[in-house]
């Protein structure tokens, strides 16, 4: 009997244990509180300032920085609709600067299409909730023609950065596609060469480019043309024609062999010009067979082929001696210095100059 009634207390006990788990599992975490009323910032935009037909930058006060939440999303939302949202196009994290009368914010709305009506509002963001500020509407001017303003960078002697921007779309909204194209000659055209581009701000000569082209595999000392495109679905239309000179290849000598015994030499050479790239190595090769170059840049060295570098980010041109270690005695040996620079936007795009190949003779063994 007392046995039972053990048994029937621990039932029971078991009985209460899965009804509170069950009640425990009915239970669900509370939500991610939110922002109280008011504890966001406030911002208030006060006036835009064209840039061009296609560029405006428009400023706000920060009027509230609000309570707990200066990390939150802040920027500038417009469309071509009144009361635009962070859906329609939107900037992020817009510069914030402090002055005498507080705080405000200021962003960059590009590319915009001329000619059209706009409206903007500033917003911010913290967790699901969005503030929106005031609105403001202004119309981009046109003129019927495509207008570009260009910069022109060059990073080594075979490639280049253009900046652009495009001062005026002449009204040929919605751009399916933009960019600049290249060539020898002048007028050239998307058949030509067409560089790689990007949308981005780039601030070079007092001014903000909203476009950067990367052109590569150039070739060394060539004048180029260039000229800056826009296509919409009808057709391709073309801006004045701009120039820009790469600069010239590296220079190297081989200067001379000494101190040669029967089994090593010194080797001297000098970059003379290192064409305004970075250098990434300098050395010698050597044979006893010639054309050793025309062989290296076709992959075809053996093992008498060495590569002794000295590289240089900055200091790269001038002398150098290397000395050339286990040959044989007695041998008539071909020998070059070359340097090796940038020849791309990427590290590995390389740009090889070669000096004179000039002969020798180890002395005879013992």
């Amino acid at each position: 009997m007392r046995n039972r009634l053990i048994f029937i207390k621990l039932l029971l006990l078991a009985l209460v244990a899965v009804i509170s788990c069950a009640e425990d599992e009915k239970h669900e975490e509370p939500d991610q509180k939110e922002p109280e009323s008011g504890a966001l910032p406030v911002i208030k935009l006060l006036e835009v300032n064209p840039q061009s037909a296609t560029c405006v930058y428009i400023e706000g006060q920060i009027t509230d920085p609000g309570r707990g939440c200066e990390n939150a999303a802040r920027g500038i939302c417009w469309g071509t609709s009144p009361d635009p949202t962070i859906a329609d196009n939107k900037t992020y994290f817009s510069n914030i600067y402090k002055t005498n009368s507080g705080p405000y914010i200021g962003g960059r709305l590009h590319p915009l299409c001329s000619g059209i009506t706009y409206y903007a509002r500033a917003y911010v963001t913290y967790g699901s909730k969005t503030e929106y500020s005031n609105q403001l509407s202004f119309q981009t001017s046109s003129s019927g023609k495509p207008e570009f303003i260009t910069a022109v960078r060059l990073t080594n002697c075979t490639a280049a950065q253009i900046m652009f921007d495009i001062v005026d779309d002449g009204g040929l909204c919605p751009i399916t596609q933009r960019g600049v194209c290249l060539s020898t000659s002048p007028d050239p055209t998307t058949d030509d060469y067409v560089c790689w581009t990007e949308q981005l701000d780039w601030y070079v000569h007092d001014r903000t480019f909203g476009f950067c082209c990367e052109a590569r595999e150039l070739q060394p000392g060539t004048s180029y043309y260039a000229r800056g495109y826009i296509t919409n679905s009808e057709k391709t239309y073309y801006g004045e024609n701009f120039s820009f000179t790469t600069s010239p290849g590296p220079e190297i000598t081989t200067v001379r062999v000494n101190e040669i015994t029967a089994t090593s030499a010194k080797v001297t050479g000098n970059v003379t010009s290192t064409g305004g790239s970075f250098v990434i190595s300098r050395g010698i090769i050597y044979d006893t067979v010639p054309d050793m170059a025309k062989r290296w840049e076709n992959l075809l060295w053996a093992n008498q082929f060495i590569e002794k570098e000295v590289q240089s980010i900055y200091y790269g041109s001038g002398e150098f001696t290397l000395e050339i270690t286990n040959l044989i005695p007695g041998k008539h040996y071909y020998v070059s210095t070359f340097v090796q620079v940038m020849a791309g936007l990427d590290y590995g795009d390389c740009l090889n100059a070669y000096g004179e190949e000039i002969t020798f003779n180890t002395e005879p063994g013992k």
